[in-house]
């Protein structure tokens, strides 16, 4: 049970504090005097997205505090686990600041949002007014159906939700390699790229040998010519050899008479040896050249193919070659892949194969907890007015999964006898979508551990008798839960346990509002308000004591069959 609720710089509410108790706490006010704002802070409370834009004007922050007394035990022990001392009181403190931190305490230890909303969205069922709205949308009927706290429900949608993300992990892995996989079209024209390439025998050395090669014949007729040249000088008359051996016989008759000029006898003997070495080689070469046309002509060809390989792939001959390699990594790649394929393959098909087999066992207990709720939403909405009516859920299979599983799931509704059940956002009109949408919270919150229910204006679009069943269904809950109700319906208000009067009032230009308690004659006059405004007439207060009275007679009849059945 929440105990007391402290709200500071939430919009108009500069610093707020109300003492709840147990049963049904109403809460009313004229409009904008800031009834909404509470299910804003207790949207805070139980770890929902906070809007900063709600931070009163002129004030940096805006804090929410709530404290809770004997939270269930299995709450408590959790917290007890992780060290917690004296958990059966809780304090919540969750403060926004507009620069855009934030911080939450519990039992002033800091703990982060998303422990905050896994331990208290459980306890406390928050009813906003737009969910009148989305009841008429088929998108959200699934959620509402597997919100219902069925353990055997909530173990089939945990697996379900474990398969799909198995199965989707498995599909994106696959996926992914695909898209690095060459395609069949890439490998053939890379097949063909490898066979042009290994088939010319490009290498850097044969090319290097091809333009030396090409020099030597481009240039036979000038190297013959020189050459001979070069021979003719060595070795004519009156040539190199013959003057340098000359040279060496005048040195040896010299030496004789001079042995000083003994040591240049050997240099000229090595210029002849030189003179007659380079002869020699000159000799050779010029006998083995041939400078043939045809083997011009293939060295012309063979380098022509060079240049056109290179030009055609706009690669110099070096990055040609690792090109040439690079393909032949892609290729081998491609074949070694052919078995990871199939193994992804096989993976993504026994996940999807799993899949499916929870989504049939989820598809089977959604049917059965569907029957059980169109039962119970039938009891109660029967009860509230809606005499003739028959609430069914429907299913039909979906052709492809989704992360919800493959049901379609949609409300249907019969309002009059005799009548075909229709889809409910055909035919609902809005106090009967807020009856049913009552009905389908009353029996999630019996379905589970809620222990505190808020509901944001659950009689819109209600009047007369149907806001009077409400009000009484509202107060049968009020004995299991602690409720806390935002209303604008004097019927509802009259069967208050807490009844707090919201008050706006304005200073130096700012809007203030206040929760002021009503008990006894001010309660008489708070809902005579409601019922005929401001100018509050006897017959108006005459019917707000009325209505009060028959609250309290129908609230100890109530009490009385309860204690009687048990």
């Amino acid at each position: 049970m929440i105990r007391d609720i402290r709200i500071q710089n939430l919009a108009t509410i500069a610093d707020l504090q109300l003492s709840l108790g147990t049963g049904l706490n109403i809460l009313t006010g004229e409009t904008g005097a800031g009834k909404s704002i509470f299910l804003e802070a207790f949207a805070w409370l139980t770890g929902l997205r906070a809007d900063r834009s709600m931070i009163r004007d002129g004030k940096e922050y805006a804090s929410v505090e709530m404290v809770l007394e004997q939270p269930p035990l299995s709450v408590q022990n959790v917290l007890r686990d992780q060290g917690w001392e004296d958990p059966e009181t809780l304090v919540v403190f969750r403060q926004i600041f507009r620069s855009g931190s934030s911080r939450i305490l519990l039992n002033h230890r800091h703990i982060t949002v998303g422990f905050l909303r896994e331990l208290f969205r459980p306890l406390i069922l928050l009813h906003a007014q737009n969910q009148s709205v989305d009841l008429m949308k088929k998108t959200y009927h699934s959620l509402y159906l597997d919100s219902y706290n069925d353990d055997k429900l909530q173990i089939a949608i945990n697996k379900y939700n474990e398969q799909w993300n198995e199965y989707q992990d498995a599909l994106h892995i696959y996926q992914a390699f695909q898209e690095n996989l060459i395609s069949a079209k890439e490998e053939s024209f890379l097949k063909f790229q490898e066979e042009e390439l290994t088939i010319a025998k490009l290498s850097e050395e044969e090319l290097h040998d091809l333009e030396e090669e090409l020099r030597v014949l481009e240039n036979g007729k000038e190297i013959v010519k020189r050459g001979q040249q070069i021979l003719d000088r060595i070795h004519g008359a009156d040539r190199l050899v013959e003057l340098t051996e000359g040279l060496q016989h005048d040195l040896e008759v010299l030496t004789a008479y001079y042995e000083q000029l003994a040591p240049f006898k050997s240099e000229i003997s090595v210029m002849v040896e030189s003179f007659l070495g380079v002869g020699a080689t000159i000799n050779e070469a010029l006998l083995d050249m041939e400078l043939n046309p045809q083997r011009l002509e293939y060295i012309e060809n063979r380098l022509q193919l060079y240049y056109d390989f290179t030009r055609k792939y706009d690669l110099n001959l070096s990055d040609l070659l690792a090109y040439l390699k690079g393909i032949q990594r892609q290729l081998a790649d491609f074949h070694a892949a052919a078995e990871k394929k199939q193994k992804l393959q096989i993976k993504c098909q026994n996940a999807k194969e799993n899949t499916e087999e929870a989504a049939r066992v989820l598809t089977e207990e959604r049917q059965r907890v569907g029957q059980k709720i169109s039962s119970l939403i039938t009891e109660q909405i029967q009860g509230l007015e809606m005499k003739d009516a028959i609430f069914a859920v429907h299913m039909t299979p979906r052709s492809e999964l989704n992360a919800s599983g493959c049901d379609e799931i949609e409300f249907f509704i019969r309002t009059n006898p005799g009548s075909p059940l229709m889809p409910l956002r055909k035919i609902a009109s809005g106090g009967e979508a807020s009856r049913i949408l009552l009905a389908l919270l009353i029996c999630q919150g019996e379905s589970g551990t809620t222990g505190i229910m808020v509901f944001d204006e659950i009689d819109s679009g209600l009047s007369g008798k149907a806001a009077l069943r409400v009000a009484e269904a509202l107060s049968a809950l009020s004995t299991k839960h602690q409720v806390i109700c935002v209303t604008h319906q004097p019927q509802i208000a009259a069967f208050a346990d807490q009844y707090f009067q919201l008050v706006k009032t304005m200073d130096q230009d700012q809007v203030y509002t206040r929760a002021i308690p009503r008990d006894q004659e001010e309660r008489v006059y708070a809902l005579s308000q409601l019922v005929s405004g401001d100018e509050v007439s006897h017959s108006g207060r005459g019917y707000a004591r009325e209505m009060i009275d028959y609250a309290k007679q129908r609230k100890e009849q109530n009490d009385h069959e309860t204690r009687s059945n048990h």
